[in-house]
């Protein structure tokens, strides 16, 4: 995965947050209701770093199987 922007705080349009650990690591899925997106967020210490947005949350599915896998 390319490099992205480390945020502060998610932006207040993604909504409907879910919390999942994947080999330790904490990661979010979150809904952007006026794009009508759904995205992966790495957690960091000092903040959020978006990895992936598609049109469905399984469609995210690759990211994490990659997420999964070490790749």
């Amino acid at each position: 995965m390319k490099d992205n922007k480390i945020l502060k705080q998610i932006p207040k349009t993604e909504h409907n947050t879910v919390r999942c650990t994947i080999n330790n690591h904490v990661y979010l899925l979150t809904w952007d209701k006026t794009k009508d997106k759904h995205s992966l967020w790495a957690v960091h210490r000092n903040g959020f770093e978006k990895l992936a947005t598609k049109n469905s949350p399984l469609e995210l599915y690759d990211a994490i199987d990659k997420l999964e896998s070490g790749e």
